[in-house]
């Protein structure tokens, strides 16, 4: 298997004690090359299922990635725009019918997660296992795979969002422009601006900002990681399992990321973590020894000490910087554009259209928001940690954004005008502002 190189001279020796030569040696060692042959087969069978869950893995992440980024967005605008029974509606939202896509794609979803994990899975050798187990990787995924099914759902509101919000364009870009004309130094400006872009412009910008930043760039870097990794792997001989290293982990979590598939990404994030690790059989295990010593008596510093450590020191530099870029990614990219701005924009519509809004698309609107709200959070807490100082800081700018959001819906249903400004309060509407 690719956690074990089997020394074959080592083995061929211990095996044929007698040597092969000898009449001796043929007639006793007849168990010992039975035995060896039966290793080499299962050594080479193994391999060969090893390279099967790599291409099923990869597969199962391209099919379900596809699926939400290219399928998905048009059965939003079908379903938004085209179809009679289910076309978006001021007031009411769209249709329930309209949900269909979503249990469909919660059915292929279950399916592809569980099908990529147990290919990761298949990947980890047994003393892998019990570490990742250790670890809580395997503890999350029934969370990970109620979290995937979450952001999938909010995605598909997402996309139905600057639809329904077309239909009721008029009023409501009419009032949100008097909102913001109540904000001083930039209202003015920004209440020119929206009299052109208009609310559902924005809100349509924000939608396709999203798609092309998580969607449309996440696919070609699935293909270009695949690429990459086949490049790789290309050296060895056919049919032969090279050992995963920790940057093809975490070139799979980001694959996983954009198949929202958080179970595959987790544990694709705790194996690379481990991988990272890699035994230098150029180095001397005596002078690491002493180089600690030395650095205890202050004769050389830390950095000098860790390039006699007997672990691949550079490329540990290496994947530490990949990690770095991914969570920062993430978290700019799949947290901040992917759900803080939509979230902060449907709170706008909730309270712009409070009264022409019947109760099932406020509820509509609410639980959108809701489900955006908690996994940005999620991601925000498992990230945070991850990136140190920056990490806290955008994570603080994402935390300030959620709380003004929950402070608009709140004061939609306080205000008597619905509407609230962080700098001016309860804004009032002229009363042919306000529709009934």
């Amino acid at each position: 298997p690719p956690w074990l190189e089997w020394p074959t001279a080592s083995a061929a020796a211990a095996l044929f004690p007698y040597g092969m030569s000898s009449p001796a040696g043929r007639r006793d060692n007849w168990q010992g090359a039975i035995l060896l042959k039966e290793i080499s087969a299962w050594s080479q069978d193994d391999d060969d299922n090893s390279l099967k869950l790599v291409t099923e893995l990869e597969t199962a992440i391209w099919r379900q990635a596809c699926l939400v980024w290219i399928v998905l967005p048009i059965f939003a605008f079908l379903a938004s725009v085209v179809l009679p029974f289910t076309r978006a509606k001021c007031g009411a939202g769209v249709s329930l019918c309209a949900g269909i896509p979503v249990l469909l794609l919660v059915a292929h979803h279950v399916w592809a997660e569980s099908r990529a994990w147990h290919c990761c899975k298949g990947l980890l050798a047994p003393p892998e296992w019990t570490v990742m187990r250790q670890l809580g990787a395997l503890r999350q995924r029934q969370f990970s795979v109620a979290l995937g099914i979450m952001e999938s759902v909010d995605l598909y509101t997402d996309l139905i969002f600057p639809f329904v919000a077309r239909v009721c364009d008029f009023e409501l870009t009419h009032n949100w422009r008097i909102s913001w004309a109540a904000v001083p130094i930039v209202g003015s400006f920004v209440s020119e601006s929206v009299h052109y872009v208009r609310f559902w412009g924005l809100a349509l910008f924000f939608c396709v900002l999203n798609i092309a930043s998580s969607g449309i760039l996440g696919l070609r870097e699935i293909q270009k990681e695949e690429e990459v990794r086949k490049a790789e792997w290309g050296h060895h001989a056919p049919g032969v399992m090279p050992r995963v290293s920790a940057e093809v982990f975490y070139a799979w979590a980001r694959s996983a990321t954009t198949a929202m598939m958080p179970s595959v990404t987790f544990l694709c994030e705790a194996m690379a973590d481990q991988r990272k690790w890699i035994f230098d059989k150029t180095k001397d295990s005596a002078a690491c020894t002493n180089s600690r010593l030395n650095l205890a008596l202050g004769k050389i510093d830390e950095t000098r000490q860790r390039s006699y450590e007997i672990t691949d020191f550079e490329l540990e530099e290496k994947v530490a910087f990949s990690r770095e870029v991914y969570f920062a990614r993430m978290l700019i990219i799949k947290v901040f554009l992917g759900n803080v701005l939509s979230m902060w924009l449907q709170s706008s519509f909730l309270a712009l259209t409070f009264n022409q809004a019947n109760s099932l698309m406020r509820e509509q609107v609410i639980v959108s928001m809701t489900i955006s709200g908690i996994t940005l959070l999620v991601r925000c807490y498992r990230i945070s940690g991850q990136l140190g100082t920056v990490g806290k800081v955008v994570s603080g700018l994402i935390f300030f954004f959620l709380v003004w959001t929950a402070a608009k819906v709140y004061f939609a249903y306080k205000c008597a005008d619905h509407i609230w400004n962080i700098t001016t309060g309860c804004v009032s509407l002229p009363k042919e502002a306000i529709t009934t």
